[in-house]
């Protein structure tokens, strides 16, 4: 079904209220801090965060506010990140959702901080400032959900929606492995 062009802005506002519902709905909790700041970056800034955490275990999190199946597994990841909370584990939070002419940058902005504080995400939390065709050809050319682990070398293992979210205790003993590993 082709959706017209005039309706596409109501269901991306739609999206976007379906997942501060869950949000809420999921009853998040726990010890972490809501955030109260997001960043907007380029691919460049991004690849630069995660060298300069070289030598920990990094767990960078693609997500769409828009994407209700995207932010239960944020959920999902935040909580187990925490189980592991140390130095040696950094997590980035990527919001890969796309201006339009109906969104302003710092309506993106404010929604997507405004989702990350109801998840109380502790990650480092980032905009990523790309078009489609750079996240299809670079990052992402399955859709999010899509999570990479990079252990402390730098090397990455990607984890994503092609067949199905991987449940939590495959990634969670991936992390373990990882933090056990000397840097």
């Amino acid at each position: 079904m082709r959706v017209p062009e005039e309706s596409k802005h109501l269901y991306a506002a739609l999206g976007r209220v379906l997942a501060c519902a869950l949000a809420l709905l999921l009853n998040v909790t726990g010890r972490s801090q809501a955030p109260n700041t997001v960043k907007v970056v380029k691919l460049d800034r991004l690849k630069q965060i995660v060298r300069q955490n070289r030598g920990r275990v990094v767990v960078v999190f693609f997500w769409n506010t828009w994407n209700v199946p995207a932010i239960h597994c944020h959920r999902q990841v935040l909580d187990g990140c925490r189980k592991h909370k140390s130095t040696e584990l950094v997590g980035i939070s990527v919001c890969t959702d796309q201006l339009n002419n109906e969104v302003s940058a710092s309506d993106r902005e404010t929604g997507t901080l405004a989702l990350l504080q109801r998840l109380r995400s502790d990650f480092t939390n980032l905009i990523l400032d790309e078009k489609a065709d750079v996240l299809i050809d670079k990052l992402i050319p399955i859709g999010t959900p899509c999570m990479y682990v990079f252990d402390r070398r730098g090397k990455w293992h990607r984890f994503s929606t092609e067949e199905e979210w991987p449940d939590w205790s495959r990634l969670e003993e991936l992390i373990v492995d990882l933090l056990k590993e000397k840097p």
